[in-house]
C-alpha cells in the first residue's frame, strides 16, 4: 500500500473504507506496547528502498523508532535477519549474499 508519501510500503495499512481514517505502521507495531506511530515517520523509512532494491523472501526486518541527537527528532532504524543463514544482515538493500550469489560472468573486484 502507498503510504502517506508516496512510497509502495508491505507493512504500511491504511483503512478509509466509509470516511474512516485508520493508519499504521505493521513493523513498528509491538504487541504488547502503544502505538506510537506517527505519519511523518513514513517520510524518511527506509524500508520501501530496501524492499525494492531486495525481494528476498529469507530475509525478516524489524524496525524501531530511535531517537537522533538530544532527541530532537526521531526516525526509523531497521535491522534484518536471514533465516536461511541464521545470521543478521549488514546491508539489508544488498542481502546476505548467500541467498542470491552473484552470477558467474560478473567480475567482483
Amino acid at each position: 500500500m502507498k503510504t502517506p508519501y508516496g512510497k509502495e510500503c508491505p507493512y504500511f495499512y491504511g483503512d478509509y473504507y466509509r470516511g474512516r481514517n485508520i493508519e499504521d505502521c505493521r513493523l513498528l507495531h509491538k504487541p504488547n506496547l502503544p502505538n506510537n506511530w506517527k505519519q511523518q515517520y513514513c517520510s524518511d523509512c527506509p524500508v520501501p528502498a530496501i524492499v525494492m532494491a531486495n525481494a528476498c523472501p529469507n530475509m525478516i526486518l524489524n524496525g524501531e523508532v530511535t531517537s537522533t541527537i538530544f532527541g530532537l527528532k526521531k526516525k526509523v532504524t531497521i535491522t534484518a535477519y536471514c533465516t536461511k543463514t541464521h545470521q543478521e544482515v549488514k546491508q539489508p538493500k544488498i542481502g546476505c549474499g548467500h541467498c542470491h550469489p552473484f552470477p558467474d560472468n560478473f567480475d567482483l573486484k
